[in-house]
Protein backbone atom coordinates (compact mmCIF):
# COMPACT_ATOMS: atom_id res chain seq x y z
CA UNK A 1 0.00 0.00 0.00
CA UNK A 2 1.78 3.19 -1.09
CA UNK A 3 1.39 6.34 0.98
CA UNK A 4 1.45 9.73 -0.74
CA UNK A 5 2.84 12.40 1.51
CA UNK A 6 1.88 15.22 -0.77
CA UNK A 7 4.96 16.19 -2.78
CA UNK A 8 7.16 16.43 0.30
CA UNK A 9 10.79 15.33 0.22
CA UNK A 10 11.27 12.45 2.63
CA UNK A 11 14.26 12.88 4.91
CA UNK A 12 13.97 9.83 7.10
CA UNK A 13 11.64 7.31 8.63
CA UNK A 14 11.47 5.12 11.69
CA UNK A 15 9.06 2.38 12.73
CA UNK A 16 7.46 2.35 16.16
CA UNK A 17 8.66 -0.48 18.45
CA UNK A 18 5.26 -2.21 18.16
CA UNK A 19 5.30 -1.90 14.35
CA UNK A 20 1.92 -0.16 14.17
CA UNK A 21 3.15 3.29 13.10
CA UNK A 22 5.68 4.48 10.56
CA UNK A 23 7.00 7.98 11.22
CA UNK A 24 8.08 9.95 8.16
CA UNK A 25 10.16 13.10 8.37
CA UNK A 26 10.21 15.68 5.61
CA UNK A 27 13.02 18.18 5.18
CA UNK A 28 11.06 21.20 4.02
CA UNK A 29 12.22 21.00 0.41
CA UNK A 30 8.98 19.71 -1.04
CA UNK A 31 7.56 20.32 -4.46
CA UNK A 32 4.54 22.11 -3.02
CA UNK A 33 6.38 25.35 -2.17
CA UNK A 34 6.00 24.85 1.60
CA UNK A 35 9.47 25.14 3.22
CA UNK A 36 8.29 23.68 6.55
CA UNK A 37 9.73 20.32 7.72
CA UNK A 38 7.15 17.92 9.20
CA UNK A 39 6.76 14.71 11.18
CA UNK A 40 4.01 12.56 9.63
CA UNK A 41 2.64 9.44 11.34
CA UNK A 42 1.23 6.67 9.13
CA UNK A 43 -0.63 3.54 10.24
CA UNK A 44 1.09 0.42 8.94
CA UNK A 45 -2.20 -1.47 8.86
CA UNK A 46 -4.23 1.08 6.87
CA UNK A 47 -1.47 3.13 5.14
CA UNK A 48 -3.39 6.24 6.23
CA UNK A 49 -2.03 9.28 7.98
CA UNK A 50 -2.58 9.38 11.75
CA UNK A 51 -3.64 12.85 12.86
CA UNK A 52 -2.16 16.00 11.39
CA UNK A 53 1.49 16.51 10.36
CA UNK A 54 3.54 18.05 13.16
CA UNK A 55 5.56 21.10 12.09
CA UNK A 56 9.22 20.88 13.13
CA UNK A 57 11.32 23.96 13.91
CA UNK A 58 14.43 22.48 12.30
CA UNK A 59 15.22 20.27 9.29
CA UNK A 60 15.56 16.66 10.49
CA UNK A 61 18.79 14.74 9.97
CA UNK A 62 18.14 11.58 12.02
CA UNK A 63 15.61 10.17 14.46
CA UNK A 64 15.21 7.51 17.14
CA UNK A 65 12.31 6.24 19.23
CA UNK A 66 12.60 5.11 22.84
CA UNK A 67 12.06 1.38 23.39
CA UNK A 68 8.70 2.03 25.10
CA UNK A 69 7.48 3.98 22.03
CA UNK A 70 6.52 7.09 24.03
CA UNK A 71 9.17 9.52 22.76
CA UNK A 72 10.91 10.33 19.50
CA UNK A 73 14.18 12.25 19.38
CA UNK A 74 15.00 14.15 16.20
CA UNK A 75 18.46 15.47 15.38
CA UNK A 76 18.20 18.66 13.39
CA UNK A 77 20.66 20.99 11.78
CA UNK A 78 21.17 22.93 15.02
CA UNK A 79 19.20 21.20 17.77
CA UNK A 80 17.93 17.89 19.13
CA UNK A 81 14.17 17.76 19.66
CA UNK A 82 12.00 15.56 21.86
CA UNK A 83 8.50 14.74 20.59
CA UNK A 84 6.01 12.86 22.81
CA UNK A 85 4.13 10.08 21.02
CA UNK A 86 0.68 8.67 21.78
CA UNK A 87 0.62 4.91 22.32
CA UNK A 88 -3.15 4.95 21.78
CA UNK A 89 -3.19 6.66 18.38
CA UNK A 90 0.42 6.38 17.21
CA UNK A 91 0.51 10.08 16.39
CA UNK A 92 2.46 12.91 18.00
CA UNK A 93 1.08 13.75 21.47
CA UNK A 94 2.52 17.24 21.82
CA UNK A 95 4.80 19.87 20.41
CA UNK A 96 8.53 19.36 19.89
CA UNK A 97 10.76 20.53 22.75
CA UNK A 98 14.47 21.28 22.53
CA UNK A 99 16.67 18.80 24.41
CA UNK A 100 19.98 20.37 23.44
CA UNK A 101 21.08 23.08 21.06
CA UNK A 102 24.18 23.43 18.95
CA UNK A 103 26.92 21.03 20.10
CA UNK A 104 29.92 22.55 18.40
CA UNK A 105 31.16 23.62 15.03
CA UNK A 106 28.82 21.39 13.03
CA UNK A 107 25.25 20.11 13.27
CA UNK A 108 24.10 16.99 15.01
CA UNK A 109 23.82 14.48 12.20
CA UNK A 110 22.84 11.19 13.79
CA UNK A 111 21.55 9.81 17.07
CA UNK A 112 20.51 6.63 18.82
CA UNK A 113 19.07 5.67 22.17
CA UNK A 114 20.15 2.94 24.54
CA UNK A 115 18.00 -0.21 24.90
CA UNK A 116 16.90 0.88 28.40
CA UNK A 117 15.88 4.34 27.11
CA UNK A 118 18.14 6.17 29.59
CA UNK A 119 20.93 7.44 27.33
CA UNK A 120 20.73 9.40 24.09
CA UNK A 121 23.81 9.24 21.86
CA UNK A 122 24.23 12.26 19.59
CA UNK A 123 26.88 12.30 16.88
CA UNK A 124 28.09 15.60 15.46
CA UNK A 125 31.23 16.42 13.56
CA UNK A 126 32.90 17.27 16.87
CA UNK A 127 32.34 13.77 18.27
CA UNK A 128 29.71 11.78 20.12
CA UNK A 129 27.85 13.33 23.03
CA UNK A 130 26.05 11.26 25.67
CA UNK A 131 22.92 12.71 27.16
CA UNK A 132 21.74 10.95 30.30
CA UNK A 133 17.97 10.98 30.61
CA UNK A 134 16.47 10.90 34.10
CA UNK A 135 14.13 8.09 33.21
CA UNK A 136 13.02 6.27 30.05
CA UNK A 137 11.17 8.46 27.55
CA UNK A 138 12.17 11.71 29.23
Amino acid sequence: MPFDYHARDGDGMVLSPDGRTLYLLTDGYGYDGDPQPYLIAVSTTTAKQVGQPLALPDAPMDQAITPDGRTMYIAGSDTVLRVPLSLATGGPAGQPATVIGWLGNQPENSLDISPDGRTLYVDGYDGIQLIRLNRPSE
